[in-house]
């Protein structure tokens, strides 16, 4: 069985999406930490659907559940 593709990017995705949350939640926005959150922000949801995208393209091809010998 070969890994999923974009195995590596929305688990990547999901935590930089998060970082940048919580630091958006606890820092002030004027303060240049509201800049780094959003840009952590912006980096995880791009990374993150580039993995979804990437996991489609191979949706779109092949099912996700094999079919049974015979069928």
């Amino acid at each position: 069985m070969s890994p999923a593709p974009g195995g590596k990017s929305r688990p990547l995705g999901f935590l930089l999406l998060v970082l940048g949350l919580g630091i958006r939640m606890d820092a002030s926005m004027d303060s240049s930490w509201g800049v780094i959150a959003w840009l952590l922000i912006v980096a995880g949801a791009v990374t993150a659907g580039v993995g979804l995208w990437a996991l489609g393209q191979v949706g779109m091809r092949e099912s996700f559940v094999p079919r049974r010998a015979g069928e």
